[in-house]
């Protein structure tokens, strides 16, 4: 019975692959699919040539400040994970109460309720790390959407620093580098002052303008790809899954 269920699953993704494959076959004709397939190939690259380095140099970044906190906050080690949005208050407000983020809307110290924000009980570690993390960005704007403030101290420690860099939210699930889209990377290179400053002058903004319209290119001959697999009639499907289940008959 396995067995019979197993075949019955393999037909059907066979049927599918067959299905699309038809489908990429109708549109190998059509600009827009063979410029999708080019902008993806080039993100693609893009990303896998990124990646590696991006996580050697966020771990370098990461191990110097968690040496800073440590030294500030006067702890023998960096492991709180009691700190949170909605909880933390920023070193900036407990020594001056001056905002040091370039939009102060978007600072955690503008939501500050009474007696809802406290220190970070390890000397202030957490509030240490989000200021130098801040001070870090480009437009002192980074996007706090994105990280867990609670894995800061984890192992995975650099990927949440490094995330704060990346301009849009919807990333704070992500937690290797390789779940990044290259718009995302290219996004943290832009905002990382130290990352920022080693590709200067190669020609980055062109290149950052360039994934911008790739990814339009993709999503158009996604959208192309969709419109077509609804263009194609309910018999058409029949019959290609029928001819799918004789050959492998």
């Amino acid at each position: 019975m396995k067995v019979q269920c197993k075949v019955q699953v393999i037909i059907q993704y066979t049927a599918v692959f067959i299905l699309c494959l038809h489908i990429a076959m109708a549109l190998t004709d059509k600009g827009e699919f063979r410029n999708w397939i080019r902008a993806s190939l080039g993100l693609k690259y893009l990303k896998d040539g990124l990646v590696e380095f991006m996580s050697r140099e966020a771990r370098k970044q990461y191990d110097k400040h968690v040496g800073n906190i440590i030294k500030t906050a006067c702890v023998q080690d960096y492991k709180c994970k009691s700190c949170f949005p909605d909880n933390l208050l920023p070193c900036h407000q407990v020594r001056n109460g001056q905002c040091n983020q370039g939009n102060p809307r978007n600072c955690i110290c503008s939501r500050r309720k009474t007696n809802s924000r406290r220190s970070c009980p390890e000397g202030g570690a957490c509030g240490i790390f989000y200021d130098l993390i801040t001070d870090e960005h480009a437009n002192k704007d980074p996007c706090w959407f994105n990280t867990n403030f609670d894995n800061w101290s984890s192992a995975n420690g650099s990927f949440e620093f490094i995330k704060c860099f990346i301009s849009t939210p919807g990333y704070k699930t992500k937690s290797t580098f390789s779940q990044l889209d290259a718009l995302a990377l290219l996004s943290i290179c832009q905002n990382n002052r130290k990352l920022n400053l080693i590709f200067q002058g190669k020609g980055f903004p062109e290149l950052f303008e360039k994934v911008i319209y790739f990814n339009v290119i993709c999503l158009n001959g996604m959208l192309c790809f969709i419109v077509s697999v609804m263009q194609i009639s309910f018999a058409s499907r029949f019959a290609i899954l029928r001819k799918s289940v004789d050959l492998l008959g």
